[in-house]
């Protein structure tokens, strides 16, 4: 599971898990499972944005709040009683513990917005204007976290190169800024919601501390949390999380000068290693997650003062791979944090662990048995699968972890694999003579696997983020570069060291220069703007350059590459695309170029740039994608309907209904999903017979490998 929002109610019985695309889980919840979801009680698909706040009332309702400042109130079956929109964006938000109010904090270039929100009612109060009046937009690092007192009151703690604490009641619109000793510890570019959590219970709360490296008796130095009095900002203790040995410490925060800019860039670099922090409603202990050596939560006694245990994933985390879209996305791998009530379940991590941990008198550390004992002892669990697609109608090709595996999509047997560091695989295209499949990935590099030899070639210097677009020949194959253009690799000239025997085409526009690097990363809008046409007796590449949207019948360029035997020839051709700027997909489909923005899908006759078509999407999260053949498209709508598309009139056929599926691929009757619990499903499109169920498990040797469950 990959909830990045967990939430229990207060009985304890049931748990809410909330994800990035706006999805809703609610489950059953109890200690014979140990804390993880049972028995699924519903889904709500209400939301298209991340979920940032969940709570289930004590009456049988389910409070959501999305980033783009949307909220609704649920019934614990699913069923919708209200729902509203904030009008602010950027929003953290959270309600009190009847269930009355939201409270939301949304700081935008517009300046610092905090609002109270009355489910019943749907009306919203502002805090008065003189609250945050004071505080320029472009200092606060990110973010403004509201902590509800109670119905009138909540606490909203703006993360600043000056943090500051304000207490806004909405009811006599005043409001009182409680003074910090916490100062100057991130003055910029945190990308982080702040650290903070307050129990109105014991009039105290718990943040990052004001001296998050304090040396310890050992001689190694800790990161610490703070305890402080909310009526006074006063600190009370500090609360040890993680010690680290001197050498592992940057030699600038222990001998460096704590005025300078470089020690406070370690200091705020350091500090980001405490993730997360929640009391306990009943005000008895806090929970602290933070960058241990895996996922893992500390336990503190807030009432006996001292530590209690801690509990860690047994799975190590995935390496994460670098690549532009997700430059500047929080990593929620340590982030991710849900306590019960009485602390009796805890989810954390991402993918989630759960665990229902029980201390005792002295200090405990639990760890969680890790997916390869599990294994050993009979279980199933499926590893973290990345990307699964069909690259014929009898292969598909797993990618999970740092292995790659080649499988008979009838049988489930593995005919190929191999294993290489930080592989991460965006899709692949098998040659016409089925002796090579080509993977485009993230990071610098494709791969070139021999099936034959069962050889992996390492095409290192396709830029940042190349997708294969496909095959022109046994011999000679097509990747799109990140930084614009694509790159013909001969896979005769081929050598180790790289592909300066292959071609590479950067971008033109109506016969001008290649253009430099710079102006590449300018005028390019992403690796997936592109993809190859079959065309009678040539193909061409069509990509798109420069940004879509700005205004009405706003005008943009399809570069096109055309490739006639040996020959190539490039060209623009100009397009219109209608609506603001959207992030954008371009997929071949026939003789017509599908380009799918956020709602919006415009259809374009290739050759010309002609627009055909024009529809909107029913909700941000529907999937559009084409076939092998690229001759048929499909959506996947928010409502786990597959559909067959006629790109000409819109007009929609459902194929079948399948929930929790993260992607698709099609080849004539033969359909692959790749679902959310890390397995696939293949299976005949025209009977709906299920053909192979399969999950990348570990084996015996400890090695990962596919078995056939189905």
């Amino acid at each position: 599971m990959n909830a990045i929002q967990i939430a229990y109610s207060p009985d304890e019985t049931i748990v809410a898990l909330g994800h990035k695309q706006g999805r809703i889980d609610l489950h059953e919840v109890s200690k014979k499972s140990k804390g993880k979801p049972e028995k699924s009680i519903c889904t709500i698909n209400r939301h298209e944005e991340a979920i940032v706040h969940l709570r289930i009332t004590s009456d049988g309702h389910v409070i959501s709040v999305d980033e783009d400042g949307k909220w609704a109130y649920h019934s614990i079956s699913g069923e919708l009683v209200r729902k509203g929109k904030s009008k602010m964006s950027c929003v953290l938000a959270h309600s009190d513990v009847k269930g009355k109010v939201i409270y939301m904090g949304s700081v935008t270039d517009d300046g610092v917005e905090l609002v109270k929100i009355d489910i019943s009612s749907g009306n919203k109060v502002h805090a008065p204007k003189e609250a945050t009046h004071s505080i320029e937009p472009e200092f606060v690092d990110w973010g403004c976290r509201p902590i509800a007192l109670d119905e009138n009151r909540a606490a909203f703690y703006i993360q600043l190169a000056t943090q500051q604490l304000i207490i806004v009641d909405f009811e006599k619109q005043s409001f009182e800024t409680i003074p910090l000793k916490y100062r100057q510890l991130t003055p910029e570019n945190l990308v982080s919601d702040p650290i903070i959590d307050i129990s109105t219970t014991l009039d105290i709360g718990v943040r990052l501390d004001y001296h998050p490296l304090q040396k310890n008796e050992d001689g190694d130095y800790q990161l610490s949390a703070e305890v402080f009095r909310l009526s006074t900002g006063e600190r009370k203790y500090s609360i040890p999380c993680d010690a680290i040995p001197k050498d592992h410490v940057d030699p600038v925060l222990i001998d460096g000068d704590q005025e300078s800019e470089e020690y406070r860039k370690a200091r705020a670099y350091f500090a980001k290693r405490l993730t997360n922090i929640r009391i306990e409603e009943n005000g008895k202990r806090v929970w602290l997650s933070a960058i241990f050596h895996k996922p893992g939560v500390l336990c503190f006694d807030l009432e006996g003062k001292k530590h209690v245990g801690m509990v860690f994933s047994g799975n190590e985390p995935e390496p994460r791979t670098f690549n532009l879209d997700n430059a500047f996305e929080l990593d929620q791998t340590f982030k991710v944090l849900g306590v019960s009530p009485s602390g009796s379940y805890i989810g954390f991590g991402l993918p989630n662990n759960w665990a229902n941990p029980d201390f005792g008198d002295t200090f405990k550390v639990i760890e969680l048995e890790s997916d390869q004992k599990r294994s050993k002892n009979g279980g199933k669990q499926p590893q973290h699968m990345k990307k699964a697609f069909l690259v014929s109608d009898e292969w598909a090709v797993v990618n999970s972890g740092s292995e790659c595996f080649l499988i008979d999509i009838h049988t489930g047997e593995t005919l190929k694999h191999f294993r290489t560091e930080y592989l991460t695989i965006k899709n692949g295209a098998l040659s016409p003579d089925k002796k090579h499949i080509a993977l485009g990935c993230e990071g610098e590099c494709g791969f070139l696997w021999n099936l034959e030899s069962g050889e992996v070639s390492e095409l290192y210097y396709l830029t940042i983020g190349g997708p294969v677009l496909g095959w022109l020949d046994d011999k000679r194959v097509v990747f799109t570069s990140g930084q614009g253009g694509i790159i013909e690799v001969d896979i005769k000239l081929f050598k180790e060291e790289g592909y300066e025997d292959s071609g590479h085409y950067g971008l033109k526009l109506d016969g001008d220069d290649e253009l430099e690097d710079h102006e590449i990363m300018e005028m390019q809008v992403d690796a997936s703007t592109s993809d190859m046409f079959s065309l009678e007796d040539k193909s061409m590449v069509l990509e798109i350059l420069g940004y879509i949207g700005g205004g009405v019948g706003e005008k943009f360029w399809f570069n096109k590459y055309v490739f006639k035997g040996s020959k190539i020839k490039t060209g623009s051709i100009k397009a219109k695309w209608e609506g603001s700027y959207e992030p954008v997909d371009l997929m071949a489909c026939g003789n017509k170029a599908i380009v799918k923005g956020e709602k919006n899908v415009f259809v374009y006759e290739a050759k010309t740039g002609e627009r055909l078509n024009h529809f909107v999407l029913d909700k941000k999260q529907d999937q559009v994608f084409v076939n092998m053949e690229k001759n048929k498209a499909y959506i996947y709508t928010d409502m786990s309907s597959l559909c067959e598309l006629d790109v000409e009139n819109s007009n929609r056929k459902t194929i079948l209904d399948m929930p929790r599926v993260k992607g698709f691929s099609i080849t004539k009757n033969i359909l692959l999903a790749q679902k959310e619990d890390h397995t696939i499903e293949v299976m005949d499109v025209g009977s709906g017979k299920s053909l192979v169920k399969a999950a990348v498990v570990k084996g015996k040797e400890n090695s990962l490998v596919v078995e056939k469950r189905g």
